[in-house]
């Protein structure tokens, strides 16, 4: 028979997973800098909403489009974990440009390991 792939939808906790698995456990960078506690990562997520640059998926209803939310639930305070996102922005064209003009405010390790994930 035919094996359907099941789509896991990205969050915030899938993002904190990879960097905590794949960027700090890697042993490859050290420097202290390098290094974020997870309210700041959270902190960076929700900065990043209020920028318009992800924005929370709603519901689908009856084979619609991809409808996104205005965020409006970073004001309740509600914990968005584990609720499934959207970036906004076309990720080769728009971020990784910005990568690798290092107009982003990060170290070079994390730079560089940015542009990996690629």
């Amino acid at each position: 028979g035919a094996s359907a792939t099941v789509l896991v939808p990205l969050t915030y906790q899938r993002i904190q997973d990879e960097y905590t698995t794949s960027f700090v456990a890697s042993g490859k960078y050290t420097i202290s800098s390098d290094r974020y506690p997870p309210h700041v990562l959270y902190r960076s997520c929700t900065d990043l909403m209020e920028l318009d640059l992800i924005r929370l998926k709603k519901e689908q209803c009856r084979g619609g489009g991809l409808q996104f939310g205005h965020n409006d639930t970073l004001s309740t305070g509600t914990d968005i974990s584990h609720l499934p996102i959207h970036i906004i922005l076309d990720w080769n064209l728009e971020f990784m440009g910005a990568l690798r003009a290092g107009l982003l405010q990060c170290t070079t390790a994390l730079r560089e390991w940015g542009m990996k994930m690629n």
